[in-house]
């Protein structure tokens, strides 16, 4: 049982405690079978046809299918979009108005319709480029005056400058990191047949640095070797798609300072003692909740989980030193590409 609510029971009649209930469900949407969680309602007055759901739950039921489709298909969720909203302040209708769609558009995709992939690859765009956003607005103005105040639409335009200015070095990172990687695709070993997403490499990177105190970029970069490869021997694909390059610290994914700059990541540059002893700088790593990123699946956070484990209360030295001793390392020269194929040798 999920939780219980009061209210008019349709299926005994009275007013009294329902439960509120949830279990796998499965649907067709568009052609395509989807597993989702439904939920509903459960009268505790009757023994049989005691089950019953809202219009309000069969509104939400159907949302949560649409969205397993989404996922599905690498579309945006309802919930992705509203953020994606909300970050700029917008209301449904001015949003809509503002990239030249109907002005019932986005209020559609965050109740019951699902986007197609030219407006969702649009919808990507302005969430990470407040700049597009800037020119749809200038493109599109003269259409939101006519339904907003002069001054709301000084306060959407103003609001848009300051993302601009707050996400537009992010944004150039992100292009950085993903021009290293355009030659790397799913088809490619050297990236563990996976083609690199930002949001997830976001995701991963969070989810470490939640679970390891004094989290530093090079541990940092050694953990996520260990979680790729060992992705890598378990799935027959990496888990974030990096390509890594022996270097004397050990393995190093190609745009390593790209990674601690992107815009749901906190770093700081910050003295600490070395496990010799001495002071020296390095870039610490936090956890960053002000920023939704594409959450991990079970099998991804169990990969994470075991890496950590075999870490955690190991220094950077200790790892570092692992490392030069996996065969994958061993058998490379320095600026060498470690392929993924050395993953079935690594020593977890």
């Amino acid at each position: 049982m999920k939780s219980s609510v009061i209210l008019d029971c349709p299926i005994c009649g009275q007013n009294h405690e329902v439960q509120l209930k949830t279990r796998k469900q499965v649907a067709i949407i568009k052609d395509e079978e989807v597993t989702y969680q439904e939920e509903y309602y459960l009268c505790t007055n009757a023994n049989e046809d005691n089950e019953f759901v809202s219009g309000e739950l069969l509104d939400s039921n159907l949302l949560r299918a649409r969205d397993e489709y989404r996922k599905k298909n690498n579309l945006l969720t309802s919930n992705q979009i509203k953020a994606i909203r909300k970050k700029y302040n917008l209301n449904q209708a001015e949003l809509s108005l503002i990239l030249g769609w109907g002005e019932i558009t986005i209020t559609r995709y965050e109740t019951k319709q699902i986007q197609d992939y030219s407006h969702d690859k649009i919808l990507k765009t302005i969430d990470s480029n407040s700049l597009f956003l800037l020119d749809c607005y200038n493109e599109n103005k003269d259409k939101l005056s006519k339904k907003v105040s002069n001054d709301r639409c000084k306060e959407i335009e103003n609001k848009i400058k300051d993302m601009v200015a707050e996400f537009s070095l992010y944004y150039l990172n992100e292009q950085e990191l993903l021009a290293k990687y355009m030659s790397y695709d799913k088809d490619n070993v050297k990236c563990g047949y996976k083609k690199i997403s930002i949001r997830k490499l976001e995701g991963i990177v969070n989810y470490i640095a939640n679970k390891v105190d004094n989290l530093y970029k090079v541990k940092l970069m050694k953990i996520l070797w260990y979680c790729d490869f060992l992705y890598f021997k378990k799935y027959n694909e990496s888990l974030t798609g990096l390509v890594y390059e022996h270097k004397p610290m050990g393995a190093l994914p190609i745009g390593y300072n790209q990674i601690t700059r992107l815009k749901s990541i906190s770093s700081k540059v910050e003295e600490f003692e070395a496990d010799d002893g001495t002071i020296t700088e390095g870039c610490h790593i936090f956890t960053n909740d002000k920023y939704d990123v594409e959450p991990l699946a079970k099998n991804e956070k169990n990969v994470i989980d075991k890496v950590l484990d075999m870490v955690i209360g190991m220094s950077t030295k200790l790892i570092v030193d692992k490392m030069h001793q996996e065969k994958a390392y061993k058998n490379t020269e320095e600026n060498e590409i470690i392929s993924y194929e050395y993953a079935k040798d690594i020593s977890l």
